[in-house]
């Protein structure tokens, strides 16, 4: 699994492509639309919660890690929940709202499929439960993350993970930097 950091990411940039759709520019009241972006990128990174579930029923990390959260089904049901109880301001419908939280559920699960023990072609992915109540993992051989270590608390907290997620920062910024400052381009030229 990746990072927060990169699911982070993933759900601002869920929040950047459907805010301008929706006609709101780079250069919109940000205050205005923290609540969306923070909620989008909570979804984003919902699937994770399993460490808590897997904590506090069975005493370790990783038990319950990978598993049902991390498929399609319960995206679905997270983003129908977090539509109807959170529309979202820019958002025009229920099934609109349920859509782009649906998008931002959706790129953890993407992410995670793309994230091994090294990067490139190789098949080294943990998979996760795609089709769960069906017991078969989905796994990409092309990994474009470095997954975590969450064997402990230590190994989270330690320098491997730090360097992978300072890499996620470095990439995603450097991409979220460069769509910015594109859109701010095409904003101002149109």
């Amino acid at each position: 699994m990746a990072s927060p950091v990169a699911h982070s990411f993933a759900g601002f940039w869920t929040f950047l492509y459907f805010a301008s759709e929706a006609g709101l520019g780079v250069r919109m009241n940000w205050r205005r639309l923290a609540p969306p972006i923070v909620l989008l990128v909570f979804v984003a990174n919902v699937a994770d919660l399993d460490f808590l579930l897997s904590l506090y029923y069975r005493g370790d990390l990783n038990t319950l890690h990978h598993g049902f959260t991390h498929s399609i089904l319960v995206a679905a049901g997270v983003s129908f929940a977090f539509a109807a109880i959170f529309p979202l301001p820019f958002a025009s419908r229920f099934s609109r709202s349920s859509l782009i939280y649906l998008t931002a559920y959706g790129s953890h699960l993407l992410i995670d499929l793309v994230t091994a023990n090294r990067l490139g072609w190789n098949p080294s992915g943990s998979g996760i439960p795609l089709f769960w109540p069906l017991q078969q993992e989905w796994r990409s051989p092309l990994a474009l993350f470095i997954g975590v270590q969450h064997k402990n608390f230590g190994a989270i907290l330690g320098i491997e993970n730090a360097l992978s997620s300072l890499l996620e920062l470095l990439v995603c910024g450097g991409i979220t930097a460069i769509l910015l400052l594109a859109r701010s381009k095409y904003e101002q030229n149109s």
